[in-house]
């Protein structure tokens, strides 16, 4: 189900004013925003700002992937408990609610 049901746009306030703001401040002018906005991040860049550094490179080849591992108790593997009757899905369910009303 979506979030925005009546299918009304999202009002982004700041980034409305912002896009207004560019809009308005580069009207006349060869260069777009964008070129503009890449110009002087290369140029902080290549001046050694390693934000604009680090902000091209993550533009230019993608944020590096972050890996995540995962593991059971100990660091072994992830123990896979599958029910096999209803019944059997049905204690276990009562087990974990009863479980969760404790812990509240």
């Amino acid at each position: 189900m979506s979030g925005n049901p009546n299918g009304r746009p999202k009002k982004l306030p700041l980034t409305d004013v912002i896009r207004q703001k560019l809009e308005a401040s580069r009207k006349g002018q060869k260069v777009s925003n964008a070129e503009a906005i890449a110009d002087k991040l290369i140029e902080m860049a290549l001046g050694g700002n390693l934000e604009a550094m680090k902000e091209l490179a993550d533009r230019a080849e993608g944020k590096p992937k972050q890996r995540t591992e995962f593991s059971g108790p100990d660091g072994g593997s992830i123990p896979l408990d599958m029910p096999v009757s209803r019944n059997e899905i049905e204690r276990r369910i009562a087990e974990l609610t009863t479980k969760a009303k404790g812990d509240q």
